[in-house]
């Protein structure tokens, strides 16, 4: 290996104060960067938390839990129909009717489901 002479000019990590004035401000709008976004998260986190309350309010609400109520009912009727109605006609599937009832109490469950996760987390 060559071994350097005392005349020969050594290399810093930065060649000038221009280059460690740049690369100081660099890491500095770095640093700002990160600080700003944790303190908007703040704000996100508030509304968040805001979004949380209105949930925990409609799913706690008795005009919700009266439709949930409803919805459960209109189910047990449908399977009740679509029961009898298999019954009767052995060779024949159920109504059409009787399929998009089906489906918008399926639609209306998994949004239940959904609202009741969202604004419960883990303790639902």
């Amino acid at each position: 290996s060559e071994i350097e002479s005392p005349e020969a000019p050594r290399r810093s990590v930065f060649e000038s104060g221009e280059q460690l004035a740049r690369r100081m401000s660099t890491i500095y709008s770095v640093v700002s960067t990160v600080w700003k976004s944790q303190n908007t998260s703040h704000s996100t986190l508030g509304e968040r938390l805001q979004l949380r309350k209105r949930l925990l309010w409609l799913v706690r609400n008795l005009y919700f839990e009266n439709l949930t109520v409803l919805f459960i009912l209109a189910n047990a009727c449908t399977i009740g129909i679509q029961t009898d109605f298999s019954a009767r006609n052995l060779t024949e599937q159920g109504t059409s009717a009787v399929r998009v009832v089906n489906q918008v109490i399926a639609v209306f469950f998994v949004l239940e489901l959904c609202l009741r996760l969202a604004a419960y987390r883990w303790s639902f």
